[in-house]
């Protein structure tokens, strides 16, 4: 499973993929907009993991 330490590969892996994947179907404008940057608040959120539960068991 990915983790936070593998964002930077992950987008990057997300932005090929797209791009590879849909550039015959999708229009120009919407390749060129998908941009790691652009994908890497996403990603971080996903990889990031969730704060401890502070209860007692």
């Amino acid at each position: 499973m990915a983790q936070i330490a593998d964002l930077v590969a992950v987008v990057a892996f997300h932005v090929r993929l797209w791009r590879d994947t849909y550039s015959a179907m999708a229009p120009k404008e919407a390749i060129d907009a998908l941009d790691e940057a652009r994908r890497r608040p996403t990603w971080q959120a996903a990889l990031t993991p969730a704060p401890k539960s502070k209860r007692h068991r």
